[in-house]
């Protein structure tokens, strides 16, 4: 198989090309380790089965048609623990 030497414009974009590659990598990675320890940060808040007393301020009038999101409801906290 015959190789032949690589032009120095060619180095440079292969460089650049695997610098990107790297950086997206550490991105993914860092995004990845984020919503890892949201979910775990979650999981800990559910197994303590902790009790919050809330008032209800602001609430959806029709609670059939909610859409995608859902709905919110505005409260403010009496006591008890997150």
């Amino acid at each position: 198989m015959l190789r032949l030497p690589l032009r120095s414009e060619d180095k440079a974009r292969l460089k650049s090309k695997l610098s990107l590659l790297i950086l997206g990598g550490f991105f993914m990675i860092i995004i990845a380790i984020v919503v890892i320890n949201n979910g775990i940060e979650k999981k800990k808040i559910t197994d303590k089965n902790k009790i919050v007393t809330v008032l209800v301020v602001e609430s959806p009038k029709d609670y059939n048609n909610l859409g995608r999101r859902g709905g919110f409801i505005s409260c403010y906290l009496m006591g008890g623990y997150l």
